[in-house]
């Protein structure tokens, strides 16, 4: 069956030398605006006009849209057996690993991936079990949060201490001597 592709007048010579690399896993690596979108959708429909069948097309990106947006432009330029090609981003492919081969890494299959602010709100609560204390914190305005403790006065010994440590003329900061004047 002839192929409803031009191949050659629609692509560039190194998008067409990728799309029609010999059957096996191909990388495309290239800058920004380079066509490696346009690339990828024609290797998807080159590899489907040729027999190759959807499930065993794996196309990987870094976004779950682009990844979408590819699978749907390759069924749009043959036929929607392209929309049967598996994809995704590394991290949903990764995700995917991990769950069925769960307990040979140690997991159980119903492990739970956490994102930076998951991390955070679960080493806060550990940190407030473990303590025993019951503390309360204040912003600092930032991203930090400082936790206040009952014993104030220590903390402000603590704070006035390392101030003086730290001050430039004085003599700890310097081995007990003052620096040259």
């Amino acid at each position: 069956m002839p192929s409803k592709i031009q191949y050659e007048k629609v692509l560039n010579k190194a998008q067409l030398s990728a799309v029609t690399a010999p059957d096996g896993p191909i990388l495309v690596i290239a800058g920004a605006g380079s066509g490696k979108t346009r690339t990828l959708v024609y290797r998807v429909a080159w590899l489907v006009e040729r027999g190759v069948p959807p499930k065993e097309i794996l196309l990987l990106t870094f976004t779950r849209k682009a990844a979408k947006e590819m699978l749907e432009r390759a069924a749009k330029l043959t036929d929607r057996r392209c929309r049967e090609v598996s994809g995704g981003t590394f991290h949903s492919l990764a995700h995917r690993v991990l769950r069925q081969e769960a307990k040979r890494v140690g997991f159980t299959p119903s492990f739970t991936i956490m994102d930076r602010s998951d991390m955070e709100e679960a080493t806060h609560a550990l940190i407030h079990e473990v303590d025993g204390e019951k503390r309360v914190e204040k912003s600092t305005g930032s991203n930090q949060k400082i936790p206040e403790r009952g014993n104030h006065a220590a903390d402000r010994a603590y704070q006035q201490s390392e101030c003086q440590r730290l001050s430039p003329s004085s003599p700890d900061r310097h081995g007990g001597k003052h620096p040259p004047g």
